[in-house]
């Protein structure tokens, strides 16, 4: 190939394609010399485009492509006057490539079958994929199932089995007469299949069958549990952990929590904690049954409880105001149901003491008979030092497989917020950790108490709106998220007082949450360990003075316990105590006995029972003041009857 060209003569050259040609003709003339290119694919088998042309006069573009006739995917034969004219369009190029072929689109099948087996192959993984994930996720439900079945004692055949042999056995124990059972006739191969059951089946069972009815299979008996014997009426109440319906059951009204399937940690500890302390009292929801339910295309847990139509103290109060009598009849009754659930009572079948951990207006219900009960346990911490050993793994199987606790309740590590001790195992899963604006100090406070040890798994640390540091939180004693609970009922007589009467007048503050006016709807720990902490003791200081205290007895408690002005104090803050409350004889002991549980240290706060008993006395001198006022009315009433009727005498004998 020649790279010389004498520039003064001209040189007629073959141009194509013509739309990138002068004057769209086939002939171009140029002093420097003609081109003939090849721009190649990838591969270098097949041609993308074909261009024939003149180089500019008077430049040295031959110098700048000709110098290598091979650059990249391009190939280019360079010509000029000394080879004639059209010396480009009979060029070698195609000879030399061989095999070469021409794709004036600039589109090759290669391309075409990558752009069509590329989105194809992708589709078919996709599918794949979700074809494994939902079997998995199948299999998952169905050993959830199995487990659930064995845990309730019901009998069932696995799904992974023949469903037609257990019907085989499921006829033969159940219905020995021929005829009853004459539809299914198993052969020889299928006696000697085995399959899992209980050993010892419920008599009173009930089964329904399901089958589609068009005769082709055997039908599968489905044991007919609680929630088929329920009738979902009207959604009342939603939250974290679902929804709350009044329903129906056999005739009786009752109320359905659900639970989706997520939350089911806390639906089994709720469950297990009912099971476990033998809660049966009035001022205690009173519990009926679990059971788990496909509803809608999803599993919900279901927790059956008792109806209450007046709903919970938080939406009774916001409407109502309440006499003296019958405030003081709630808040006696709420003291009554906290100190059951605290109270230890050992026996052959020992009840174990609670904590509940999340008491607030909104977890406490107001019966028909104008006293309330306590309700949601999801978060209560059970302490079972004194179980016997068998009701402790019977109890506990589920959740903590048996573990017994420690004359000192361990704590769970106050990370993701709160959790506390728990002899059943870890809290529930989920982002419910407590009610912030209901926590004691010490529990506000306890994320500081340790910097000597970080947390094992740091990814379970409290964030920078909790804590300072990553840091591992003591253990402490049980009683310690007992006395929290009584600083969580003390906001809770808080809001009783703004809606009670006094003895005398009709005024009332009206219905407000705790610390309504100083932080937001949804506080952050951190905002309420200022207000409510301020520059209090650490919960390990607390801890180091209990002993102290409990030895000086409770001369010191009632130095420490002053009278809350109107204005809130800057170092610890606690809900306004009223001049109301103050001027009337009955509603200043009510304060005090708030202020008495709101107390800063929670080894001096009273316990359930004694706020009890303080409740009780002061509702029965209530009860003999209106005694009294209704004696001396029926006395007045009389006396103006007989002066009425000794004037009418007077009268009669003047006449």
């Amino acid at each position: 190939m020649n790279t010389s060209f004498e520039k003064q003569q001209l040189v007629s050259c073959y141009c194509s394609p013509l739309d990138g040609c002068p004057h769209s003709s086939s002939v171009c003339v140029s002093s420097t010399g003609c081109f003939h290119s090849l721009h190649l694919d990838s591969s270098l088998t097949f041609v993308n485009r074909e261009s024939y042309g003149c180089f500019a006069n008077h430049t040295n573009q031959v110098d700048l492509h000709c110098r290598n006739s091979k650059v990249g995917t391009q190939l280019l034969y360079c010509c000029s006057a000394n080879d004639g004219d059209l010396c480009n369009k009979n060029s070698s190029l195609l000879e030399l490539l061989g095999s070469t072929h021409v794709n004036s689109s600039g589109i090759t099948w290669r391309l075409i079958l990558t752009a069509v087996l590329i989105p194809l192959s992708a589709l078919f993984c996709g599918l794949l994929g979700i074809m494994l994930l939902w079997k998995c996720f199948l299999k998952k439900r169905i050993m959830k199932y199995e487990r659930y079945s064995d845990e309730l004692g019901y009998k069932h055949a696995t799904f992974t089995k023949d469903i037609s042999n257990y019907l085989v056995q499921f006829s033969e124990q159940h219905f020995p007469d021929p005829k009853s059972s004459s539809c299914i006739t198993p052969s020889n191969k299928e006696k000697k299949l085995t399959f899992k059951s209980v050993t010892n089946p419920k008599p009173s069972c009930e089964f329904t069958s399901c089958t589609s009815g068009s005769g082709s299979g055997i039908p599968f008996l489905v044991q007919r549990t609680i929630a088929r014997h329920i009738r979902l009426v009207v959604c009342i109440g939603k939250g974290r952990f679902g929804e709350v319906w009044k329903a129906t059951c056999q005739g009786e009204t009752v109320a359905v929590k659900i639970f989706s399937s997520r939350d089911e940690a806390s639906w089994a500890r709720e469950t297990e904690v009912y099971n476990t302390g033998l809660l049966r009292h009035p001022n205690l929801l009173a519990y009926y049954a679990s059971d788990m339910i496909s509803r809608g295309g999803c599993t919900q847990l279901w927790l059956i409880t008792a109806y209450h139509a007046n709903g919970s103290l938080h939406d009774f109060l916001a409407n109502k105001s309440l006499r003296l009598q019958e405030g003081l009849r709630l808040a006696g009754s709420i003291a009554a149901g906290l100190a059951f659930l605290h109270t230890e009572i050992k026996g052959l079948h020992a009840k174990p003491a609670i904590a509940h951990r999340d008491l607030k207006s909104k977890n406490v219900l107001v019966m028909h008979d104008m006293t309330a009960c306590i309700a949601d346990l999801g978060l209560a911490l059970v302490n079972l030092q004194s179980l016997p050993a068998g009701q402790i793994s019977n109890s506990s199987s589920i959740l903590s497989g048996g573990v017994m606790s420690s004359s000192v309740t361990q704590s769970d590590r106050l990370c993701s917020g709160f959790s506390g001790p728990s002899s059943l195992g870890p809290p529930p899963v989920g982002p419910r950790v407590g009610t912030k604006r209901y926590m004691a100090p010490e529990l506000l406070m306890a994320v500081d108490i340790s910097t000597s040890t970080n947390c094992v798994d740091h990814t379970l640390c409290m964030s920078s709106e909790n804590v300072d540091n990553q840091n591992q939180c003591n253990y402490l004693p049980f009683e310690v998220y007992q006395a929290a609970d009584i600083y969580a009922m003390a906001l809770v007589f808080w809001e009783l007082g703004r809606c009670t009467k006094g003895a005398v007048g009709e005024s009332i503050e009206g219905y407000q949450i705790p610390f309504y006016d100083l932080v937001p709807s949804d506080p952050t720990f951190a905002q309420m360990r200022d207000i409510v902490c301020g520059n209090t003791l650490t919960t390990n200081d607390t801890l180091k003075q209990s002993d102290e205290s409990s030895e000086k007895g409770h001369t010191e408690k009632e130095n420490k316990l002053t009278k809350i002005s109107p204005d809130y104090d800057e170092r610890q803050c606690r809900p306004r105590v009223y001049q109301r409350w103050m001027d009337d004889a009955y509603l200043c002991r009510y304060a005090q006995v708030i202020q008495e549980c709101w107390h800063d240290d929670w080894s001096a706060r009273l316990s359930a029972l004694r706020v009890r008993k303080r409740l009780e006395q002061i509702e029965a001198a209530v009860r003999q003041l209106f005694v009294k006022k209704k004696v001396e009315d029926h006395h007045i009433h009389s006396n103006l009857n007989d002066l009425s009727s000794l004037v009418a005498n007077n009268e009669k004998a003047l006449l």
